[in-house]
């Protein structure tokens, strides 16, 4: 996937269409919020954010699988 995009940014796509092409990576969203970041000029901002939301939903999903794992195995 980073081959693809770094592809894409090399033959002269914008950030946002090379990661609209991974929507497994980047959903519709984050796209759309790379290209406000970029069309501002605030894009290392929308990106931090986008980092930390995505390790607080790793967080979240890891403190679930955790707390729902061990009940299973007791039953």
């Amino acid at each position: 996937a980073c081959q693809r995009i770094a592809s894409d940014l090399v033959s002269g796509y914008p950030l946002h269409k090379a990661a609209y092409s991974e929507p497994v990576l980047f959903s519709d969203m984050a796209v759309k919020l790379v290209e406000v970041g970029m069309r501002t000029g605030k894009l290392v901002a929308v990106l931090q954010r986008l980092a930390a939301d995505e390790e607080d939903r790793w967080r979240l999903r890891q403190t679930l699988q955790s707390h729902l794992f061990y009940p299973l195995c007791i039953a």
